[in-house]
């Protein structure tokens, strides 16, 4: 037993150590690519051949010898942070104990107290808030091509269709508080801003559910998972019931006439038996910032549905699925996906997924107990859980996820003439130009 633990007890510092050397390895890269970045006459040329190892040439108007040390010094800091990426390149294909090794860095960068764990990819660096959640970074961007594409996308919908429905889903970031590290900015809330600023301008309809949150005194922090980028289903289930209130107000429309559908006590809200560990959790470990518990809701009452979903090339050509999926039965049946709750591997599925399963090109509900209304629903992922919910007091909802879609919308929109059409976005999906570019086919 004492040489059992012995192992593991090596085990687990030399996977220590190795974090501890790869963060060295980046820290002096980083003060050193500053160090030279800040002066205005020095900058790096790398000269890249496919057999030799990289070297790095430094051009300056000053004596070479002056920076002699430091040049060593940013060649041996060049190579470990190409090391670094190819460390993390093959062990993110290939290393068979990967959530083990993220989970032990994760915990070392909880004792040294980051607020902070780079990625790869910067987008997905992980920024930890002062309650402890996870947050993604969002900089700066110019929205106006995305508004004006929104803009004519509206008119044309409005002048062929039917009414249209701007619903503006809330970022992680509570736009009334900071609560990032010192240093660190979040430019999603401004962003939204400008967004929803343009969109009243030209008379769109909008519906803000973050001013719906700050209204109803919304504890912003609960409303989300600790370690994902998603409201949390209960949050998903408040925010689809002020959107059936308000097409029912603004829309004189009679989706739910006597509150049934919005009421709580119809509903049976299920625990699962398993933690969640969110996208941004899953780069971190759940030894930096926890897990988060995961609940869903059932209908107590009857339901009878009919799904319809188109896969995407991918999901055919990769996964091997048929182009067309059908369910029917209840609500239950049909639209929940039981294996994201009962997989008690917290990495290994998204539970958020429980209903439908994933992001599809094009999904299809229809209610047979209920007559009213088609809605057309253009969509993220903030949407997964909203649209299902939405279709039990509808007749029939269509969900399109434009990050797949390949068909001609505006054409499909002709076909159909839904009730009434909805674009909801988070603004993670601002930048994904499919997002917008799609609208005007």
């Amino acid at each position: 037993m004492y040489k059992v633990t012995s192992v593991l007890f090596l085990v687990f510092i030399s996977l220590i150590s190795i974090s501890m050397l790869l963060n060295m390895g980046k820290y002096f890269y980083d003060h050193f690519n500053r160090r030279f970045s800040d002066n205005g006459k020095s900058h790096a040329t790398a000269l890249f051949d496919e057999n030799e190892q990289p070297q790095i040439s430094l051009a300056s108007d000053k004596n070479e010898t002056q920076y002699g040390l430091f040049n060593n010094l940013r060649n041996i800091s060049y190579k470990i942070d190409t090391g670094i990426n190819r460390i993390e390149s093959v062990y993110n294909e290939r290393f068979i104990c990967k959530q083990n090794f993220i989970n032990v860095h994760g915990l070392f960068q909880h004792i040294l107290c980051r607020k902070t764990v780079e990625d790869v990819d910067h987008e997905k660096m992980v920024i930890q808030d002062k309650y402890g959640r996870l947050h993604f970074p969002f900089a700066k961007m110019d929205i106006k091509p995305q508004t004006d594409k929104l803009i004519d996308f509206a008119s044309f919908v409005e002048q062929n269709v039917s009414p249209f429905l701007y619903v503006q889903y809330p970022s992680k970031i509570n736009p009334l508080e900071e609560n990032l590290p010192i240093g660190i900015s979040d430019y999603s809330n401004a962003t939204i801003g400008e967004l929803i600023h343009s969109l009243k301008s030209n008379d769109i309809s909008i519906l803000d559910i973050r001013n719906e949150m700050l209204e109803a005194e919304m504890d912003w922090n609960s409303a989300f998972y600790r370690t994902d980028h998603h409201w949390t289903i209960e949050t998903a289930f408040w925010a689809c019931s002020r959107i059936i209130e308000h097409l029912d107000k603004e829309f004189s429309l009679s989706l739910d006439s006597n509150s049934f559908f919005r009421n709580k006590d119809h509903y049976i809200l299920r625990k699962c038996d398993f933690m969640f560990l969110g996208t941004q959790g899953s780069r971190v470990g759940w030894y930096y910032a926890g897990s988060d518990d995961f609940y869903y809701y059932v209908p107590e009452f009857d339901t009878d549905f009919c799904v319809e979903i188109k896969h995407s090339p991918y999901e055919i050509e990769q996964l091997g699925y048929d182009e067309y999926e059908k369910t029917e039965g209840t609500f239950e049946s049909a639209i929940m996906r039981k294996k994201f709750i009962e997989n008690k591997y917290p990495t290994s599925i998204v539970r958020y997924n429980i209903y439908l399963g994933n992001n599809y090109p094009e999904v299809r509900i229809t209610n047979r107990r209920n007559n009213n209304y088609h809605i057309f629903i253009i969509q993220d992922s903030y949407g997964m859980p909203v649209s299902p919910l939405l279709s039990l007091s509808a007749h029939q909802i269509t969900v399109i996820d434009l990050r797949s879609f390949s068909g001609s919308l505006r054409k499909m929109l002709m076909e159909t003439k839904p009730d009434l059409v909805i674009i909801a976005y988070n603004p993670s999906i601002f930048s994904d130009d499919r997002m917008f570019d799609k609208l005007a086919q």
